[in-house]
């Protein structure tokens, strides 16, 4: 039934907005599902569709995920993440100058480090269990001059 709701949506973003969904409501679930059909769905919940989510942010956004910390914060990360309520399990460092070939992002870039956590656990050498439960860290950087 769960892969069929899947096959129901027929645009490409429309079943990432779903599998984010059931992600969102139980993981166990979700990382069933992306590991029965793999090959099928890793397209959808990384790359290319995780660029068409990250430019559609604004509009798709559901509810937080992940953690962004701005060029004007890079002082305060320790504390940023001593507050944090459960220690990042991946942290993902970047400029976003070049997110996919799309252009800086901005925050709706945050799409690429949480959109990576769905493959990690399929990863070689990764343990199921620690999964991207909580959050990746985006630190941005922005260049002067």
């Amino acid at each position: 039934m769960l892969y069929e709701n899947y096959c129901v949506k027929q645009a490409p973003l429309e079943r990432d907005i779903h599998l984010v969904s059931l992600r969102d409501r139980n993981e166990t679930l979700f990382y069933r599902l992306v590991h029965d059909h793999i090959d099928e769905m890793m397209p959808i919940v990384y790359t290319p569709v995780v660029g068409e989510a990250c430019q559609q942010f604004s509009h798709i956004f559901r509810h937080s995920r992940g953690l962004y910390i701005s060029h004007e914060q890079r002082h305060r990360i320790d504390d940023i993440l001593n507050n944090h309520p459960r220690p990042p399990a991946v942290i993902v460092v970047t400029d976003g100058e070049r997110t996919l070939g799309l252009g800086d992002q901005g925050i709706g870039g945050m799409g690429i480090p949480t959109g990576s956590c769905p493959s990690t656990p399929h990863a070689p050498g990764f343990r199921p269990r620690s999964r991207c439960r909580s959050c990746s860290m985006w630190a941005r950087t922005i260049r002067s001059g």
